[in-house]
C-alpha cells in the first residue's frame, strides 16, 4: 500500500493517525467512497497461526465467492489483496 500512498499522495503515512501507529479508517472509507472503489473482506473463516495480527499467519478456512456477492455479469476490474496472503482462485474474477 505504500507505493499507492506514495504515488498518489507523496505521503507513505497519508492513511495512518498522525503520530501513532494505525490506520485512520475514516480517510481509508472517504478515499474509497470518492473513487468508486469497493471494499469487502474475501475470507469467511481463518486461523491465526501466530498470536499477531499480520496476514502472513494466517490459514484460510473459507472463502468468499465472489461471483455469488457480485453477480454473475458485475465488472471488477481489478481486485486487490494482502500482499501477505497467498491469492486463491476466487480472487480472480
Amino acid at each position: 500500500m505504500a507505493d499507492l500512498r506514495l504515488s498518489i499522495f507523496n505521503d507513505a503515512q497519508y492513511f495512518q493517525v498522525k503520530g501513532e501507529k494505525r490506520f485512520d479508517a475514516e480517510r481509508i472509507k472517504t478515499f474509497l467512497y470518492e473513487r468508486g472503489i469497493a471494499s469487502c473482506p474475501t475470507v469467511i473463516k481463518a486461523v491465526r497461526e501466530q498470536n499477531n495480527a499480520s496476514d502472513k499467519f494466517l490459514k484460510i478456512i473459507e472463502t468468499v465467492d465472489l461471483k455469488s456477492r457480485t453477480g454473475e455479469n458485475a465488472e471488477l476490474p481489478l481486485v486487490i489483496y494482502s500482499p501477505e496472503v497467498k491469492p486463491q482462485k476466487h480472487y480472480l474474477v
